[in-house]
């Protein structure tokens, strides 16, 4: 949590006289820049930021929402800057922490291919997929889409689920030291998240339901297969 508490815990590999690489603790929140683009020219592009993240200290998106493109303008265009430095072609999200606080931005990563939270970017009218089949590599236009898109969410159900029974009843295995524990908070936006009107969902569609229900049965049998394990 500070620096006394960093060089207590690595005194234990001063015998051994190597010691561990230690990654800087990056407070905030994830937000994403996607892009379609060809030889560095961004084609079509699009925001969001991570609500909620499975495990709660961070990993896959479970709650995500879209940013309109106005918002976040300085950091967009240094993530066009870059992609136009790499002359990228095809799919890329660049990756950020961001600490609201300091409005302070920590670039993670480019991610060059399809990403887990692609369902919001579907529904708020942004054809990724679409673009990149019409024949990006062979100088075709990319499709129409809307800039200006609203701002909607979308929710990974079943991850979200498990964060909030891990907050509840699992706390001990949240190993953020600064993760704030809010449960009645959490319980109140969990289902807020679950009934909005501008929610989409991951995997659900009443369109095609056979995913989210694959989705759902592959987790009963996980869950099944660890209780056996830990029952053993």
């Amino acid at each position: 949590q500070d620096a006394k508490d960093l060089l207590t815990y690595l005194a234990q590999y001063e015998p051994l006289g190597v010691f561990p690489l230690i990654q800087e603790y990056c407070p905030g929140r994830g937000v994403g820049h996607m892009f379609l683009a060809r030889d560095g020219d961004v084609l079509i592009e699009f925001q969001h930021e991570r609500v909620h993240e499975w495990p709660p200290e961070g990993g896959v998106s479970t709650v995500c929402r879209a940013v309109p493109l106005a918002e976040f303008s300085k950091a967009r265009e240094r993530s066009r800057a870059l992609i136009g430095r790499l002359k990228w072609t095809g799919i890329a999200m660049v990756e950020y922490r961001y600490d609201e606080k300091s409005d302070s931005w920590y670039f993670l990563e480019i991610n060059g291919r399809f990403w887990g939270s692609l369902p919001l970017a579907i529904n708020a009218g942004i054809p990724f997929a679409a673009g990149l089949v019409a024949g990006i590599g062979a100088g075709n236009d990319a499709p129409e889409y809307a800039h200006n898109y609203s701002r909607r969410l979308c929710l990974y159900w079943i991850p979200e689920t498990k964060r909030l029974f891990r907050i509840l009843f699992q706390r001990k295995l949240i190993s953020d030291p600064f993760f704030k524990v809010q449960p009645l908070r959490e319980i109140a936006l969990y289902f807020c998240y679950l009934l909005h009107p501008l929610t989409s969902f991951y995997l659900f569609s009443w369109r095609d339901p056979k995913p989210f229900f694959c989705d759902l049965k592959n987790t009963f049998v996980k869950f099944i297969s660890i209780s056996k394990k830990i029952a053993s």
